[in-house]
């Protein structure tokens, strides 16, 4: 059965927009330039992705990669390659997923406060009484917005470095644990988890307190469950990868819990498309999601 939707691509005009650029660049194969171009946005998100994972300490590898969003699942499985990642997740209504959590969102307030100085001028007394002030201060907040003090939480962090330094680092603190043997411990093991070493020579010193304080809402339960029971049948069609290969296409409300299917492939739904490139092997979950594994299908 043909998927419809309201939205198509007209390839011809692709084609007359690539086709002069692909001349210039003493080709006439436009496809080659769509596919380089394409490359350089998968290079550029995986950048993105090292800059909050390899730049702060770790290593991708050793994560699952969740895309989201509308084209998030279109170049999820390629950036996943580019950083030599081997699992991929898309969750269920990946272009709908960022307003579904707004919806479901507690309320957030942030406080900052700059204070502090070197860890051997201050005293756990002072850092507690000032906290505390700046804990009234988010408690206030959230109960002018209707929000009930049984449903406030609040956490603590404190931006923290070596003295002389120009950068911090964040550092959870707690009211329960207010010594500064603790508080030292904790930013020297932070310090050597994202920088590969810890200074503990040197003193270390306080810059600012932040609350986050935290107003819990009621939220709907969702049901996942997954109507389709069996196997669908998929669609054939020509899609490049390096080279043109027969791509078997899905709609994802077809896909059952343990369907597993193997790349080339592509899932097409209402809030997003999902390109699953050869040597990838997709499972959908019990709850619609859908778990990507390279190379092997008995890892997924």
């Amino acid at each position: 059965m043909p998927i419809s939707f309201s939205l198509r691509l007209d390839r011809a005009a692709a084609e007359r927009v690539f086709r002069p650029l692909a001349a210039a660049l003493a080709t006439d194969e436009p496809i080659a330039i769509a596919e380089a171009a394409v490359a350089v946005a998968v290079a550029k998100m995986a950048g993105a992705v090292r800059e909050v994972s390899v730049h702060r300490g770790f290593d991708p590898r050793e994560f699952t990669l969740v895309c989201f969003g509308g084209a998030g699942p279109m170049h999820g499985f390629l950036v996943a390659e580019e950083l030599g990642m081997e699992r991929v997740l898309i969750p269920r209504y990946p272009g709908h997923l960022s307003a579904l959590g707004q919806m479901l969102a507690d309320l957030r307030k942030d406080f900052v406060k700059a204070w502090g100085g070197r860890l051997g001028d201050l005293s756990p007394d002072q850092l507690t009484s000032e906290a505390e002030a700046l804990r009234s201060e988010g408690t206030g907040s959230l109960l002018r917005d209707g929000i009930p003090s049984g449903r406030h939480r609040h956490e603590f962090t404190l931006d923290m470095r070596y003295a002389g330094q120009s950068f911090t680092l964040g550092i959870p603190w707690s009211r329960e644990t207010p010594e500064f043997a603790a508080l030292r411990a904790a930013f020297d093991r932070r310090h050597e988890e994202t920088f590969g070493y810890a200074d503990r020579s040197n003193e270390a010193e306080i810059v600012n307190i932040r609350l986050v304080s935290i107003g819990e809402i009621d939220k709907p339960k969702l049901d996942h469950r997954i109507e389709a029971r069996r196997a669908p049948d998929g669609e054939l069609r020509k899609v490049w990868f390096g080279g043109w290969q027969d791509t078997v296409t899905f709609r994802r409300h077809d896909l059952p819990p343990g369907f597993v299917f193997a790349g080339p492939a592509i899932v097409e739904e209402e809030g997003g498309t999902t390109i699953v490139p050869p040597g990838w092997t997709v499972r959908t979950d019990d709850g619609g999601a859908m778990i990507g594994t390279a190379n092997s299908l008995d890892e997924c």
